[in-house]
């Protein structure tokens, strides 16, 4: 059996230890209908629960971390299923909202191709009136996807979150991931990201949305232009491994797969959580710190294989 510590300035972080904060995740909850065939000559789908909200809160919770998901879903049997699946899993829906202005999004998702939203769903409808935010403010990290930052009423729930969390002193983690199939242009999709820049103490990214996200074709340069504003810790993925820098060190850990960002994302706030660091103390993490939080990713972000 794998075991695997991190050790920061003061303890072991152990997976599995109970003894840690909350996480409040905001982001997407929805289903996925899978196919092998054309679109218009499936007959059957194979469904499952999905979305970056979702599939990084469930990281968290899989790794025995305490996880929170705030999320819309529709009042229909979909959104029960969702709501259901989560509560299996361990997630606490407490945050959760239920609208019944849209259906439960859902995506068509053809092996090898784009994922198809059909229209959109209840997860743009997250509401900044509905939050509960004597719940909210029991989480010392918030993390945001980027997928629902685009429209209101959406984008104002997000905002208004974040102020939440960041008056009482916690982190606010930022995973700007672009998804061509939800935006209409890859520029409306670098203005919504530029905007909540300016609030991210963590960032998680992957190579495709870097370089989109801050114009720069090389990844040293896009780190460097991301480190000067709030950022104090960036997580990047590409094929050749888990990169975590802070300015004053940076560790890289192979990987032998690509890590997708949600999981990677829920690895690391699951780690960070085990023994609370404040935001303002991510920019003083040392190398050998740093390269302890790659080793944890690569190691744990995906379930072990079956076998």
């Amino acid at each position: 059996q794998r075991q695997m510590c991190i050790r920061d300035r003061s303890s072991v972080i152990a997976k599995g230890d109970c003894c840690m904060e909350k996480i409040t995740v905001m982001g997407e909850a929805l289903l996925r209908l899978y196919t092998g065939q054309p679109l218009e000559q499936v007959e059957q789908f194979q469904v499952t629960c999905g979305g970056t909200g979702l599939e990084t809160a469930c990281t968290i919770v899989r790794l025995g971390g305490r996880c929170s998901l705030l999320a819309c879903i529709g009042e229909d049997p979909f959104g029960d299923r969702i709501l259901e699946w989560l509560t299996r899993h361990g997630v606490d829906t407490d945050q959760m909202q239920h609208t019944g202005r849209a259906a439960t999004t859902f995506c068509f998702v053809r092996e090898g191709m784009q994922a198809y939203y059909p229209a959109p769903g209840a997860d743009r409808m997250l509401s900044a009136a509905a939050l509960r935010e004597e719940r909210l403010g029991e989480s010392c990290i918030l993390h945001v996807s980027s997928i629902d930052l685009g429209e209101e009423p959406c984008r104002f729930a997000h905002q208004r979150a974040i102020r939440t969390i960041r008056q009482q002193g916690g982190c606010i983690s930022f995973a700007p991931c672009y998804h061509q199939a939800l935006w209409d242009s890859s520029a409306a999709w670098q203005a919504a990201m530029r905007s909540f820049l300016p609030f991210a103490d963590l960032i998680t990214v992957g190579q495709e949305s870097l370089t989109l996200l801050t114009g720069y074709p090389d990844a040293a340069g896009a780190h460097r232009l991301l480190l000067e504003g709030n950022c104090k810790l960036l997580c990047y993925l590409s094929g050749q491994g888990v990169r975590l820098t802070n300015g004053r060190s940076t560790a890289v850990v192979p990987v032998d797969q690509p890590v997708p960002e949600p999981a990677a994302a829920g690895a690391l706030l699951y780690a960070l959580a085990q023994d609370w660091i404040p935001g303002k103390g991510l920019s003083g993490l040392s190398h050998g710190e740093l390269y302890r939080l790659a080793e944890f990713i690569v190691l744990y972000a995906l379930p072990p294989a079956l076998g």
